[in-house]
C-alpha cells in the first residue's frame, strides 16, 4: 500500500510513519517480526520508505529467486548482539 502511486503522498507518508512506530513498539516484545517487500524490484519515488524501514531493522536479508528455482539469501544488515 505504501508504494501504491494511487495513494496520495501525504496519506502514504503518514500511514508509513504510523506503521514504523508500531513496528518499533513490537520490536521491544520477545517475538520475531518479519517484513517482506519487493520494493527494490521497481522504480518508485517512495524508495525512502524502504530505506527508513531498513535503517530501523535489526537485520535485513535480501532474498533472490534464480531461474533454476533456487533461492539465495544475502545478509545486508545484522544487529550486533553484544555491546562493547
Amino acid at each position: 500500500m505504501h508504494f501504491d502511486e494511487d495513494v496520495q503522498e501525504l496519506e502514504a507518508r503518514a500511514s508509513f510513519k504510523h506503521a514504523l512506530e508500531g513496528l518499533q513498539i513490537l520490536a521491544a516484545l520477545p517475538i520475531p517480526i518479519a517484513v517482506f517487500s519487493d520494493a527494490t524490484s521497481f522504480n518508485t519515488r517512495r524508495m525512502d520508505f524502504f530505506r527508513l524501514l531498513c535503517k530501523q531493522a535489526d537485520q535485513v536479508v535480501k532474498v533472490e529467486a534464480h531461474p533454476d528455482n533456487e533461492l539465495s539469501f544475502t545478509c545486508e544488515k545484522t544487529a550486533r548482539l553484544l555491546s562493547q
